[in-house]
Protein backbone atom coordinates (compact mmCIF):
# COMPACT_ATOMS: atom_id res chain seq x y z
CA UNK A 1 0.00 0.00 0.00
CA UNK A 2 3.03 2.45 0.19
CA UNK A 3 4.03 2.59 -3.03
CA UNK A 4 0.85 3.24 -4.52
CA UNK A 5 0.81 6.02 -2.24
CA UNK A 6 4.24 7.35 -2.86
CA UNK A 7 3.31 7.33 -6.78
CA UNK A 8 0.31 9.20 -6.15
CA UNK A 9 2.54 11.56 -4.32
CA UNK A 10 5.31 12.07 -6.92
CA UNK A 11 2.54 12.34 -9.67
CA UNK A 12 0.61 15.39 -7.42
CA UNK A 13 4.01 16.49 -7.08
CA UNK A 14 4.91 16.57 -10.55
CA UNK A 15 1.22 18.20 -11.57
CA UNK A 16 1.96 20.71 -8.74
CA UNK A 17 5.23 21.44 -10.65
CA UNK A 18 3.86 21.52 -13.83
CA UNK A 19 0.60 23.73 -13.52
CA UNK A 20 3.01 26.64 -11.65
CA UNK A 21 5.44 26.19 -14.61
CA UNK A 22 2.71 26.89 -16.25
CA UNK A 23 1.29 29.57 -14.55
CA UNK A 24 4.28 31.32 -14.23
CA UNK A 25 5.24 30.98 -18.29
CA UNK A 26 2.16 32.62 -19.04
CA UNK A 27 2.57 35.40 -16.36
CA UNK A 28 6.07 36.33 -17.29
CA UNK A 29 4.96 35.94 -21.28
CA UNK A 30 2.19 38.53 -21.02
CA UNK A 31 4.22 40.68 -19.28
CA UNK A 32 7.09 40.95 -21.24
CA UNK A 33 4.98 41.11 -24.23
CA UNK A 34 3.49 44.00 -22.75
CA UNK A 35 6.83 46.19 -22.27
CA UNK A 36 7.65 45.79 -25.68
CA UNK A 37 4.33 46.87 -26.62
CA UNK A 38 4.52 49.95 -24.30
CA UNK A 39 8.55 50.21 -25.60
CA UNK A 40 7.04 50.98 -29.05
CA UNK A 41 4.68 53.36 -27.86
CA UNK A 42 6.98 55.07 -26.05
CA UNK A 43 9.43 55.53 -28.86
CA UNK A 44 6.80 56.56 -31.69
CA UNK A 45 5.32 58.71 -28.67
CA UNK A 46 8.67 60.41 -28.37
CA UNK A 47 8.63 61.35 -32.10
CA UNK A 48 5.42 62.54 -32.22
CA UNK A 49 6.46 64.98 -29.49
CA UNK A 50 9.52 65.79 -31.70
CA UNK A 51 7.87 66.83 -34.75
CA UNK A 52 4.92 68.90 -33.01
CA UNK A 53 7.81 71.04 -31.52
CA UNK A 54 9.50 71.52 -34.43
CA UNK A 55 8.91 74.80 -36.13
CA UNK A 56 9.18 73.47 -39.69
CA UNK A 57 5.66 74.01 -41.06
CA UNK A 58 3.49 71.24 -42.56
CA UNK A 59 3.95 72.67 -46.26
CA UNK A 60 7.59 71.34 -45.67
CA UNK A 61 7.81 67.74 -47.84
CA UNK A 62 10.37 67.01 -44.89
CA UNK A 63 8.60 67.97 -41.97
CA UNK A 64 7.22 64.60 -41.19
CA UNK A 65 10.22 63.71 -38.89
CA UNK A 66 12.49 66.66 -38.90
CA UNK A 67 15.10 64.25 -36.12
CA UNK A 68 15.10 61.48 -38.49
CA UNK A 69 15.44 62.99 -41.95
CA UNK A 70 17.66 65.85 -41.16
CA UNK A 71 18.21 68.73 -38.47
CA UNK A 72 17.28 72.17 -39.43
CA UNK A 73 20.26 74.15 -40.23
CA UNK A 74 22.33 70.78 -41.40
CA UNK A 75 23.58 70.87 -44.58
CA UNK A 76 21.95 68.72 -47.46
CA UNK A 77 23.71 66.46 -49.47
CA UNK A 78 22.03 65.75 -53.34
CA UNK A 79 19.32 62.79 -52.73
CA UNK A 80 20.46 59.67 -54.52
CA UNK A 81 18.43 58.02 -57.67
CA UNK A 82 16.06 55.45 -56.28
CA UNK A 83 14.60 52.85 -57.91
CA UNK A 84 11.51 51.71 -56.42
CA UNK A 85 10.67 47.65 -57.75
CA UNK A 86 6.96 46.68 -57.04
CA UNK A 87 6.37 42.86 -57.62
CA UNK A 88 2.91 42.62 -58.03
CA UNK A 89 1.32 39.68 -56.87
CA UNK A 90 -2.78 39.76 -56.94
CA UNK A 91 -2.98 43.33 -55.78
CA UNK A 92 -6.43 44.59 -55.48
CA UNK A 93 -7.80 48.04 -57.48
CA UNK A 94 -8.00 50.03 -53.90
CA UNK A 95 -4.43 49.16 -53.31
CA UNK A 96 -3.12 50.39 -56.39
CA UNK A 97 -5.20 53.19 -56.95
CA UNK A 98 -3.15 55.52 -54.38
CA UNK A 99 -0.10 55.24 -56.82
CA UNK A 100 -1.65 57.40 -59.28
CA UNK A 101 -1.48 60.15 -57.18
CA UNK A 102 1.54 59.58 -54.53
CA UNK A 103 3.99 58.55 -57.37
CA UNK A 104 4.37 62.52 -57.54
CA UNK A 105 5.17 63.02 -53.46
CA UNK A 106 6.29 59.82 -52.53
CA UNK A 107 10.06 60.94 -52.84
CA UNK A 108 11.60 64.40 -54.09
CA UNK A 109 15.05 63.38 -55.65
CA UNK A 110 15.25 61.67 -58.38
CA UNK A 111 13.15 58.39 -58.33
CA UNK A 112 12.19 55.79 -61.42
CA UNK A 113 8.95 53.21 -60.47
CA UNK A 114 9.30 49.57 -61.99
CA UNK A 115 5.92 47.71 -61.32
CA UNK A 116 6.33 43.60 -62.39
CA UNK A 117 3.91 41.44 -63.18
CA UNK A 118 3.37 38.06 -64.40
CA UNK A 119 1.89 38.14 -67.56
CA UNK A 120 -0.28 41.20 -69.02
CA UNK A 121 -3.54 39.28 -68.52
CA UNK A 122 -3.02 40.07 -65.15
CA UNK A 123 -5.97 41.99 -63.83
CA UNK A 124 -3.72 44.82 -62.72
CA UNK A 125 -1.49 45.21 -65.66
CA UNK A 126 -4.27 47.46 -67.86
CA UNK A 127 -4.49 49.94 -64.25
CA UNK A 128 -0.60 50.21 -64.29
CA UNK A 129 -0.29 50.85 -67.58
CA UNK A 130 -2.67 54.10 -67.29
CA UNK A 131 -0.22 54.74 -64.20
CA UNK A 132 2.33 54.79 -66.82
CA UNK A 133 0.45 57.35 -68.66
CA UNK A 134 0.26 59.82 -66.24
CA UNK A 135 3.77 59.47 -65.39
CA UNK A 136 5.40 58.33 -68.29
CA UNK A 137 9.21 59.82 -67.20
CA UNK A 138 8.85 57.82 -63.98
CA UNK A 139 7.04 54.48 -64.33
CA UNK A 140 7.50 52.03 -66.01
CA UNK A 141 5.86 48.64 -66.60
CA UNK A 142 7.12 44.79 -67.14
CA UNK A 143 6.25 41.14 -67.14
CA UNK A 144 8.16 38.39 -65.59
CA UNK A 145 5.92 35.36 -66.72
CA UNK A 146 5.35 32.55 -64.74
CA UNK A 147 7.92 31.72 -62.06
CA UNK A 148 8.67 27.33 -62.11
CA UNK A 149 11.91 27.56 -59.55
CA UNK A 150 11.21 30.18 -57.01
CA UNK A 151 8.14 32.29 -55.56
CA UNK A 152 6.56 34.33 -57.95
CA UNK A 153 7.56 37.34 -56.04
CA UNK A 154 11.55 36.80 -55.98
CA UNK A 155 10.83 36.40 -59.66
CA UNK A 156 9.32 39.36 -60.35
CA UNK A 157 11.60 41.14 -58.02
CA UNK A 158 14.63 39.61 -60.04
CA UNK A 159 13.23 41.06 -63.21
CA UNK A 160 12.64 44.47 -61.76
CA UNK A 161 16.49 44.29 -61.07
CA UNK A 162 17.03 43.43 -64.02
CA UNK A 163 15.32 46.30 -65.59
CA UNK A 164 16.81 49.14 -63.43
CA UNK A 165 18.34 52.53 -65.33
CA UNK A 166 22.30 52.62 -65.16
CA UNK A 167 22.19 55.45 -62.65
CA UNK A 168 20.68 53.69 -59.99
CA UNK A 169 21.97 54.33 -56.67
CA UNK A 170 19.31 52.57 -54.19
CA UNK A 171 16.60 50.36 -54.90
CA UNK A 172 13.78 49.99 -52.61
CA UNK A 173 11.70 46.60 -52.87
CA UNK A 174 7.72 47.84 -52.06
CA UNK A 175 4.66 45.54 -52.28
CA UNK A 176 2.17 47.53 -53.84
CA UNK A 177 -0.30 47.77 -51.30
CA UNK A 178 1.82 48.94 -48.95
CA UNK A 179 1.09 52.77 -48.55
CA UNK A 180 4.24 54.96 -47.57
CA UNK A 181 3.75 58.35 -46.42
CA UNK A 182 5.70 61.07 -48.35
CA UNK A 183 8.72 61.01 -46.21
CA UNK A 184 9.10 57.27 -46.64
CA UNK A 185 11.72 56.94 -48.87
CA UNK A 186 13.31 59.72 -47.65
CA UNK A 187 13.96 58.48 -44.15
CA UNK A 188 15.03 55.17 -45.37
CA UNK A 189 17.65 56.86 -48.03
CA UNK A 190 19.46 58.23 -45.46
CA UNK A 191 19.21 55.81 -42.46
CA UNK A 192 21.02 53.73 -45.11
CA UNK A 193 23.49 56.40 -45.87
CA UNK A 194 24.50 56.94 -42.74
CA UNK A 195 26.69 53.49 -42.17
CA UNK A 196 28.41 51.37 -44.52
CA UNK A 197 27.50 48.24 -41.74
CA UNK A 198 23.82 48.62 -42.67
CA UNK A 199 23.01 46.14 -45.32
CA UNK A 200 19.29 46.53 -45.90
CA UNK A 201 17.00 49.38 -44.22
CA UNK A 202 13.50 48.63 -43.59
CA UNK A 203 10.55 49.71 -43.00
CA UNK A 204 7.72 48.21 -41.15
CA UNK A 205 3.89 48.00 -41.90
CA UNK A 206 1.41 48.73 -39.17
CA UNK A 207 -1.83 46.54 -39.77
CA UNK A 208 -5.09 48.02 -38.89
CA UNK A 209 -8.84 46.82 -38.69
CA UNK A 210 -11.71 49.13 -39.58
CA UNK A 211 -14.58 49.43 -37.86
CA UNK A 212 -17.13 46.89 -37.24
CA UNK A 213 -14.12 43.92 -38.61
CA UNK A 214 -15.02 40.55 -38.08
CA UNK A 215 -13.72 38.51 -35.87
CA UNK A 216 -11.64 36.49 -38.17
CA UNK A 217 -9.85 39.60 -39.09
CA UNK A 218 -8.72 39.96 -34.99
CA UNK A 219 -7.28 36.87 -35.54
CA UNK A 220 -5.06 37.75 -38.01
CA UNK A 221 -4.43 41.41 -36.42
CA UNK A 222 -3.58 39.16 -32.64
CA UNK A 223 -0.67 37.48 -35.11
CA UNK A 224 0.77 40.54 -36.78
CA UNK A 225 0.62 42.51 -33.22
CA UNK A 226 2.50 39.89 -31.27
CA UNK A 227 5.29 40.00 -34.17
CA UNK A 228 5.10 43.96 -34.03
CA UNK A 229 7.17 44.89 -31.64
CA UNK A 230 10.23 43.50 -33.33
CA UNK A 231 10.22 46.82 -34.76
CA UNK A 232 10.19 49.19 -31.61
CA UNK A 233 14.59 49.60 -31.99
CA UNK A 234 15.76 51.23 -35.18
CA UNK A 235 18.04 48.65 -35.41
CA UNK A 236 15.78 45.49 -34.92
CA UNK A 237 16.85 41.94 -33.98
CA UNK A 238 15.02 40.96 -37.23
CA UNK A 239 12.85 42.63 -40.36
CA UNK A 240 9.64 41.56 -42.48
CA UNK A 241 9.14 41.79 -46.10
CA UNK A 242 7.07 45.14 -48.17
CA UNK A 243 9.33 47.43 -47.92
CA UNK A 244 13.81 46.58 -47.97
CA UNK A 245 15.75 49.23 -49.65
CA UNK A 246 18.94 47.95 -50.25
CA UNK A 247 22.19 49.74 -52.39
CA UNK A 248 21.85 49.58 -55.93
CA UNK A 249 25.69 48.60 -56.53
CA UNK A 250 25.72 45.35 -53.76
CA UNK A 251 22.67 43.82 -55.37
CA UNK A 252 24.10 44.01 -58.87
CA UNK A 253 27.52 42.79 -57.45
CA UNK A 254 25.62 39.31 -56.04
CA UNK A 255 26.88 40.40 -51.97
CA UNK A 256 26.83 37.65 -50.23
CA UNK A 257 24.79 35.45 -52.82
CA UNK A 258 21.79 37.23 -52.50
CA UNK A 259 20.34 36.64 -55.62
CA UNK A 260 21.53 32.81 -55.97
CA UNK A 261 19.43 32.41 -53.25
CA UNK A 262 16.65 34.22 -53.79
CA UNK A 263 16.15 32.64 -57.21
CA UNK A 264 17.86 29.13 -56.94
CA UNK A 265 14.55 27.74 -55.12
CA UNK A 266 13.91 30.65 -52.52
CA UNK A 267 10.52 31.52 -51.79
CA UNK A 268 10.58 34.85 -49.31
CA UNK A 269 12.81 37.45 -50.01
CA UNK A 270 12.63 39.19 -46.71
CA UNK A 271 13.99 36.34 -44.61
CA UNK A 272 16.51 35.52 -47.02
CA UNK A 273 17.88 38.94 -46.30
CA UNK A 274 17.86 39.30 -42.25
CA UNK A 275 19.50 35.59 -42.37
CA UNK A 276 22.26 36.84 -44.44
CA UNK A 277 22.68 40.15 -42.28
CA UNK A 278 22.78 37.85 -39.49
CA UNK A 279 25.37 35.73 -41.14
CA UNK A 280 27.79 38.04 -42.17
CA UNK A 281 27.97 40.30 -39.47
CA UNK A 282 26.01 43.24 -40.95
CA UNK A 283 23.64 45.41 -39.61
CA UNK A 284 20.01 46.49 -40.23
CA UNK A 285 18.05 50.21 -39.68
CA UNK A 286 14.73 50.81 -39.02
CA UNK A 287 14.05 54.74 -38.91
CA UNK A 288 10.93 55.29 -36.70
CA UNK A 289 9.43 57.37 -39.26
CA UNK A 290 9.36 54.48 -42.15
CA UNK A 291 5.66 53.43 -41.21
CA UNK A 292 3.68 52.21 -43.91
CA UNK A 293 -0.22 51.89 -42.78
CA UNK A 294 -2.19 48.17 -43.85
CA UNK A 295 -5.77 48.04 -43.44
CA UNK A 296 -6.85 44.72 -43.20
CA UNK A 297 -10.44 43.74 -44.88
CA UNK A 298 -12.76 43.74 -42.37
CA UNK A 299 -14.89 40.98 -43.94
CA UNK A 300 -11.93 38.24 -43.46
CA UNK A 301 -13.25 34.94 -42.91
CA UNK A 302 -11.78 32.39 -41.00
CA UNK A 303 -10.42 30.25 -43.83
CA UNK A 304 -8.39 33.53 -45.04
CA UNK A 305 -7.14 34.68 -41.76
CA UNK A 306 -6.12 30.56 -41.26
CA UNK A 307 -4.40 30.88 -44.77
CA UNK A 308 -2.49 33.92 -44.65
CA UNK A 309 -0.98 32.79 -41.33
CA UNK A 310 -0.40 29.85 -42.64
CA UNK A 311 1.40 31.73 -45.26
CA UNK A 312 3.59 33.91 -43.08
CA UNK A 313 4.78 30.51 -41.17
CA UNK A 314 5.40 28.34 -44.27
CA UNK A 315 8.62 30.68 -45.07
CA UNK A 316 10.36 29.50 -41.66
CA UNK A 317 10.29 26.13 -42.99
CA UNK A 318 12.50 27.00 -46.80
CA UNK A 319 16.07 27.68 -46.18
CA UNK A 320 19.10 27.52 -48.91
CA UNK A 321 21.92 27.31 -46.24
CA UNK A 322 22.58 25.62 -42.66
CA UNK A 323 22.64 29.47 -41.07
CA UNK A 324 19.39 29.57 -42.69
CA UNK A 325 17.89 26.40 -41.72
CA UNK A 326 18.96 27.07 -38.42
CA UNK A 327 17.59 30.25 -38.14
CA UNK A 328 14.15 29.80 -40.00
CA UNK A 329 13.51 26.52 -37.64
CA UNK A 330 14.21 28.18 -34.54
CA UNK A 331 11.65 31.21 -34.70
CA UNK A 332 9.11 28.84 -36.35
CA UNK A 333 9.89 25.92 -33.32
CA UNK A 334 9.75 28.97 -30.52
CA UNK A 335 6.55 29.93 -32.32
CA UNK A 336 5.02 26.22 -31.98
CA UNK A 337 6.24 25.74 -28.41
CA UNK A 338 6.10 29.33 -27.17
CA UNK A 339 2.24 29.20 -28.47
CA UNK A 340 1.45 25.81 -27.40
CA UNK A 341 2.10 26.39 -23.57
CA UNK A 342 1.04 30.28 -23.58
CA UNK A 343 -2.31 28.57 -25.23
CA UNK A 344 -2.30 25.62 -22.25
CA UNK A 345 -1.72 28.55 -19.41
CA UNK A 346 -4.10 30.93 -20.57
CA UNK A 347 -6.82 27.53 -20.67
CA UNK A 348 -5.63 27.30 -16.76
CA UNK A 349 -5.91 30.84 -16.19
CA UNK A 350 -9.55 30.85 -17.14
CA UNK A 351 -10.43 27.39 -15.52
CA UNK A 352 -9.28 29.19 -12.14
CA UNK A 353 -11.83 31.94 -13.03
CA UNK A 354 -14.81 30.06 -14.01
CA UNK A 355 -14.14 28.05 -10.83
CA UNK A 356 -13.76 31.86 -8.77
CA UNK A 357 -17.12 32.66 -10.51
CA UNK A 358 -18.60 29.98 -9.40
CA UNK A 359 -17.63 30.18 -5.81
CA UNK A 360 -15.72 27.42 -5.49
CA UNK A 361 -13.27 28.17 -2.75
CA UNK A 362 -9.89 28.30 -4.04
CA UNK A 363 -6.42 28.25 -2.31
CA UNK A 364 -3.91 31.34 -1.56
CA UNK A 365 -1.79 29.75 -4.90
CA UNK A 366 -4.41 29.87 -6.82
CA UNK A 367 -5.48 33.58 -6.05
CA UNK A 368 -2.22 34.89 -6.35
CA UNK A 369 -2.12 33.20 -9.89
CA UNK A 370 -5.48 34.92 -10.72
CA UNK A 371 -4.22 38.31 -9.36
CA UNK A 372 -1.16 37.88 -11.29
CA UNK A 373 -2.45 36.81 -14.27
CA UNK A 374 -5.09 39.34 -14.12
CA UNK A 375 -2.97 42.02 -13.96
CA UNK A 376 0.00 41.19 -16.65
CA UNK A 377 -3.26 40.70 -19.00
CA UNK A 378 -4.66 43.97 -18.21
CA UNK A 379 -1.25 45.73 -18.57
CA UNK A 380 -0.34 43.90 -22.22
CA UNK A 381 -3.72 45.14 -23.49
CA UNK A 382 -3.50 48.52 -21.83
CA UNK A 383 -0.05 48.56 -23.57
CA UNK A 384 -1.61 47.60 -26.91
CA UNK A 385 -4.53 50.16 -26.58
CA UNK A 386 -1.97 53.06 -26.54
CA UNK A 387 0.55 51.31 -28.67
CA UNK A 388 -2.43 51.30 -31.59
CA UNK A 389 -2.97 54.88 -30.37
CA UNK A 390 0.33 56.39 -30.94
CA UNK A 391 0.91 54.54 -34.40
CA UNK A 392 -2.62 55.86 -35.62
CA UNK A 393 -1.66 59.22 -34.31
CA UNK A 394 1.86 58.97 -36.12
CA UNK A 395 0.54 57.71 -39.25
CA UNK A 396 -2.44 60.52 -39.25
CA UNK A 397 0.50 63.03 -39.05
CA UNK A 398 2.91 61.88 -41.89
CA UNK A 399 0.72 60.74 -44.29
CA UNK A 400 -0.67 62.55 -46.75
CA UNK A 401 -4.90 64.00 -46.27
CA UNK A 402 -6.59 61.26 -49.22
CA UNK A 403 -4.24 58.40 -46.50
CA UNK A 404 -4.89 59.12 -43.22
CA UNK A 405 -6.13 56.43 -41.47
CA UNK A 406 -9.96 55.74 -39.92
CA UNK A 407 -9.25 53.36 -37.00
CA UNK A 408 -11.60 51.53 -34.59
CA UNK A 409 -9.99 48.79 -32.35
CA UNK A 410 -12.36 46.54 -30.23
CA UNK A 411 -10.66 45.74 -27.20
CA UNK A 412 -12.71 43.14 -26.25
CA UNK A 413 -12.76 41.43 -29.42
CA UNK A 414 -9.06 42.12 -29.60
CA UNK A 415 -9.40 40.11 -26.09
CA UNK A 416 -10.94 37.18 -27.49
CA UNK A 417 -8.98 36.81 -30.89
CA UNK A 418 -5.73 36.84 -28.89
CA UNK A 419 -6.03 33.22 -27.16
CA UNK A 420 -7.81 31.76 -30.52
CA UNK A 421 -4.56 33.54 -32.60
CA UNK A 422 -1.81 31.37 -30.24
CA UNK A 423 -3.94 28.23 -31.05
CA UNK A 424 -4.04 28.67 -34.87
CA UNK A 425 -0.77 29.70 -34.65
CA UNK A 426 0.37 26.01 -33.10
CA UNK A 427 -2.04 24.69 -35.99
CA UNK A 428 -0.62 26.65 -38.63
CA UNK A 429 3.04 25.57 -37.45
CA UNK A 430 2.75 22.20 -37.17
CA UNK A 431 1.23 22.23 -40.68
CA UNK A 432 3.59 23.92 -42.55
CA UNK A 433 6.15 21.51 -41.01
CA UNK A 434 3.75 18.57 -42.06
CA UNK A 435 3.11 19.50 -45.39
CA UNK A 436 5.73 20.58 -48.10
CA UNK A 437 2.96 22.39 -49.71
CA UNK A 438 1.04 25.38 -50.13
CA UNK A 439 -0.59 27.95 -52.36
CA UNK A 440 -0.17 30.91 -52.59
CA UNK A 441 -1.21 33.77 -55.63
CA UNK A 442 -2.88 31.12 -57.83
CA UNK A 443 0.06 28.43 -57.38
CA UNK A 444 0.84 25.79 -55.16
CA UNK A 445 4.17 25.53 -54.07
CA UNK A 446 6.18 22.38 -53.12
CA UNK A 447 9.41 21.93 -51.01
CA UNK A 448 12.18 19.47 -50.51
CA UNK A 449 14.98 20.29 -48.29
CA UNK A 450 14.06 23.68 -47.79
CA UNK A 451 13.85 24.89 -51.63
CA UNK A 452 10.93 25.67 -53.65
CA UNK A 453 11.36 22.71 -56.39
CA UNK A 454 8.22 22.06 -57.78
CA UNK A 455 5.74 24.86 -58.93
CA UNK A 456 2.37 23.50 -59.97
CA UNK A 457 -0.62 25.93 -61.67
CA UNK A 458 -4.19 25.68 -62.46
CA UNK A 459 -5.81 24.78 -65.92
CA UNK A 460 -9.34 26.14 -66.44
CA UNK A 461 -10.41 22.71 -65.69
CA UNK A 462 -9.35 22.19 -62.33
CA UNK A 463 -6.37 20.25 -63.05
CA UNK A 464 -2.67 21.41 -62.33
CA UNK A 465 0.73 21.72 -64.95
CA UNK A 466 4.29 22.62 -64.30
CA UNK A 467 7.37 22.96 -65.97
CA UNK A 468 10.99 20.43 -65.36
CA UNK A 469 12.76 23.19 -62.74
CA UNK A 470 16.02 22.89 -65.22
CA UNK A 471 14.45 24.27 -67.97
CA UNK A 472 13.01 27.45 -66.17
CA UNK A 473 16.44 28.11 -64.70
CA UNK A 474 17.95 27.84 -68.08
CA UNK A 475 15.30 30.14 -69.96
CA UNK A 476 15.55 32.62 -67.01
CA UNK A 477 19.35 32.46 -67.16
CA UNK A 478 18.91 33.43 -70.82
CA UNK A 479 16.56 36.11 -70.41
CA UNK A 480 18.50 37.51 -68.13
CA UNK A 481 21.54 37.62 -70.49
CA UNK A 482 19.61 39.63 -73.32
CA UNK A 483 19.54 42.26 -70.69
CA UNK A 484 22.75 42.45 -69.62
CA UNK A 485 22.14 41.05 -66.24
CA UNK A 486 24.11 38.30 -64.89
CA UNK A 487 22.85 37.25 -61.18
CA UNK A 488 25.28 34.65 -60.21
CA UNK A 489 26.01 30.72 -61.15
CA UNK A 490 22.94 28.09 -62.03
CA UNK A 491 23.20 25.95 -59.31
CA UNK A 492 24.64 25.93 -55.54
CA UNK A 493 27.36 23.75 -54.49
CA UNK A 494 26.46 20.02 -54.57
CA UNK A 495 27.86 19.54 -51.01
CA UNK A 496 25.57 21.98 -49.54
CA UNK A 497 22.47 19.74 -48.91
CA UNK A 498 24.65 17.17 -47.44
CA UNK A 499 26.18 18.99 -45.19
CA UNK A 500 22.16 20.36 -43.89
CA UNK A 501 21.05 16.76 -43.72
CA UNK A 502 24.05 16.25 -41.34
CA UNK A 503 23.18 19.47 -39.98
CA UNK A 504 19.32 18.04 -39.08
CA UNK A 505 20.74 14.71 -37.95
CA UNK A 506 23.17 16.14 -35.37
CA UNK A 507 20.82 18.91 -33.92
CA UNK A 508 18.05 16.67 -33.65
CA UNK A 509 20.60 14.10 -31.66
CA UNK A 510 21.57 17.31 -29.43
CA UNK A 511 18.31 18.53 -28.43
CA UNK A 512 16.97 14.98 -27.45
CA UNK A 513 20.29 14.37 -25.34
CA UNK A 514 20.62 18.12 -23.96
CA UNK A 515 16.72 18.49 -23.23
CA UNK A 516 14.05 15.51 -24.37
CA UNK A 517 15.91 12.74 -22.30
CA UNK A 518 16.33 14.65 -18.75
CA UNK A 519 13.04 16.00 -19.39
CA UNK A 520 11.67 11.90 -19.70
CA UNK A 521 14.11 10.96 -16.53
CA UNK A 522 12.65 13.45 -14.37
CA UNK A 523 9.35 12.30 -15.45
CA UNK A 524 10.02 8.39 -14.30
CA UNK A 525 11.71 9.57 -11.27
CA UNK A 526 8.80 11.64 -9.76
CA UNK A 527 6.75 9.17 -10.65
CA UNK A 528 8.42 5.86 -9.70
CA UNK A 529 10.87 7.43 -7.01
CA UNK A 530 14.25 6.68 -6.62
CA UNK A 531 14.03 3.44 -8.21
CA UNK A 532 13.05 4.08 -11.50
CA UNK A 533 15.14 2.75 -14.48
CA UNK A 534 17.83 4.60 -16.10
CA UNK A 535 17.68 5.60 -19.59
CA UNK A 536 21.07 3.96 -21.33
CA UNK A 537 22.73 4.98 -24.61
CA UNK A 538 22.96 3.05 -27.67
Amino acid sequence: ATLPNTAAKHFKTSMLVFTGFLCLFGIIVTTAAGLLWHAMARSRRAMLDEIRASKLTRADPFAAAPTILYKPGESQAPLPKVSVVLPCIAPTTAQLEHWKQDIKTLYQGPVEFIFVTALESDPAYELLVKIRELHPEKVSVYTAGHAWHCSQRNHNILEGIARLSSDSEMLLVLDPECVPHPSTVTAMTKSLLQSPDVFVTSGYVFDMTPPEASLPAYLYLAYRLITLPAAWSEHPPALWGGSLMYRTREIRANTYGILDRMRLGGYAYDLITMNLVKEFGRDVACPRAAIMPFMIDGQMTTAQAWERIRHLLYVGTTYSSPHERRENRSLLVFALVAGLIYAASFAFYVLLAIRGLAGLRATFMERLVLFFFTAALIFAFESIRYMVYCLTLMCRLLASTSQRPVVELSMWTLVKAMPLACTMIVTAALSVLISPEIEAGGAIYTRARGRIVKVSRFRSDGSTYSEPLADSLQRAEQHYASLGFNPGPTYPPASRDASLEWHYRSTLALLWVTIAEPLVQLFMTTSYGQGAPRMHHM
